[in-house]
């Protein structure tokens, strides 16, 4: 009897090595549009909405064990697959990504939000130019970093003395900043700038057709069997997802590896591992 009594002991101690420790809830996070973007983009709020959309439909058919045709495509852009051990683990990390952006919630205070959305292209003001606007977000320091006095952070987060990211000389279609400095991390806050290349793209008529910026009933009705998924990529929604998916999770959500993390051929050419910490991974799914 007491070797039956060992041996359940030691099994218990063993389920409870290997048992996985218990996720933290999901706390919802606020967010906070500046007035730029809907000057810049009259259907900015659509767009936004959009992307919270997509990330509950996203979300919920994760969840769903019919939806076979989805976990398809999960398995093939993050490498999970069912018959491994770390299967639901690596499924719920991707789902919480998403519950993350559908649960956010809007607050017109920009103090009390944790992610503030710009559209405002980065605008620098710099003091060795002549008539530059000091009301710009972004101050270029004397040590010839780009300081945000309204949000408390650099553009680079650390050392690098580049400008914001909209005003390089290869913009991107979005941006997330936070300050690396601050402590501890619930008190982070993240600021997102959708840069002018996102509502102005350089398209021929033709690739312009091909490309919509917006969830508009046209775009519904397309047979998508005739476009690749690539097009998808110019949606605004897409990229504010995308960004989202970087705030939300505090920066574990990056773009890597580096020069590769974009684009559909270097998403299906991808690691499980840094598949499961892109953001454009999680965008294009």
């Amino acid at each position: 009897m007491l070797r039956l009594y060992m041996f359940l002991a030691i099994l218990g101690l063993s389920c409870l090595t290997f048992a996985s420790p218990p996720r933290p809830e999901i706390k919802k996070m606020k967010y906070w549009i500046h007035e730029s973007c809907p000057s810049r983009f009259r259907d900015f709020d659509s767009a936004f909405k959009s992307a919270l959309r997509i990330a509950r439909r996203t979300w919920d058919r994760l969840n769903s064990d019919t939806d076979d045709n989805f976990h398809n495509v999960f398995n093939a852009i993050f490498k999970v697959y069912e018959e491994e051990d770390d299967y639901k683990d690596r499924l719920q990390d991707v789902k919480d990504t998403f519950q993350r952006v559908w649960s956010l919630v809007e607050t017109k205070k920009r103090k009390e939000a944790d992610i503030r959305v710009y559209c405002d292209n980065d605008a620098i003001y710099d003091p060795r130019i002549q008539n530059s606007n000091p009301d710009n977000r972004w101050h270029r320091k004397k040590d010839g970093r780009y300081y945000d006095p309204t949000n408390k952070m650099y553009s680079d987060g650390k050392n690098n003395l580049g400008p914001p990211s909209c005003s390089d000389t290869s913009p991107s279609a979005g941006v997330t900043y936070y300050d690396e400095g601050r402590f501890p991390w619930s008190s982070w806050h993240y600021s997102i700038t959708l840069c002018d290349v996102l509502f102005s793209p350089k398209f021929t008529p033709e690739i312009a057709r091909l490309n919509p910026l917006v969830i508009d009933e046209e775009l519904k009705a397309r047979d998508w069997n005739r476009f690749a998924i690539a097009h998808f990529s110019h949606l605004i929604a897409q990229t504010i997802l995308h960004e989202l998916t970087h705030a939300t999770s505090k920066g574990i959500i990056r773009d890597t590896p580096l020069g590769y993390s974009y684009e559909w051929h270097n998403l299906m050419a991808m690691g499980r591992k840094d598949a499961l910490t892109n953001a454009d991974s999680h965008g294009m799914l």
